[in-house]
């Protein structure tokens, strides 16, 4: 059997949600991605939050607490509306190589969510890798956060999410095998 890397969050696509606890109208966005790189690679990156966090658009900063949990700030702007949010980031359940889940709440802003990370092995030198995040706002302001959130979050998702391709790509590529030329 192949190897297969999972990080899950709470937020997974609609039908698969069934006594997660997730509400259905949560906006989410779900990107999914081939990683020139080895899956034991993308293990490597994504089992520490840090190697991520910072490539999260409008990152501006994060304090570890412990292994299993940080304190995010981000820059959220959906037009209209924009704000610094700290995030409180915490890892549910980490399983080399198969699985981290982790939830987000926020400590400054009424905002809650999750997401995952899966990849599988697409060869002995690439990956897929899958990403997934839901958000959503609460308190007397949230309806309209989330009706925002909503067309922006999938694209958000698909250009965290070929980022962090990009970053793994970068730090692990497999070598060129003896012979393999690069095209420019």
């Amino acid at each position: 059997s192949r190897p297969r890397i999972e990080l899950w969050l709470p937020g997974r696509p609609k039908g698969r949600r069934r006594g997660l606890g997730v509400n259905e109208a949560m906006p989410e966005g779900f990107h999914t991605l081939v990683v020139r790189a080895s899956p034991r690679a993308v293990w490597e990156f994504v089992r520490e939050m840090e190697n991520w966090a910072r490539l999260l658009p409008g990152f501006q900063g994060l304090v570890k607490i412990d292994d299993r949990e940080s304190l995010w700030t981000v820059r959220g702007d959906l037009g209209v509306v924009s704000r610094v949010v700290e995030l409180r980031v915490h890892i549910t359940e980490s399983i080399e190589p198969s699985k981290v889940c982790f939830r987000l709440q926020g400590t400054n802003e009424n905002v809650t969510g999750g997401g995952t990370f899966r990849a599988a092995s697409a060869s002995d030198s690439s990956a897929t890798l899958e990403f997934q995040l839901a958000l959503e706002a609460g308190g007397t302001m949230g309806a309209m956060v989330n009706a925002l959130m909503v067309p922006v979050l999938p694209r958000l998702v698909a250009g965290f999410a070929e980022t962090i391709g990009r970053e793994i790509e970068k730090q692990y590529r497999e070598p060129r095998a003896r012979g393999e030329t690069s095209s420019p």
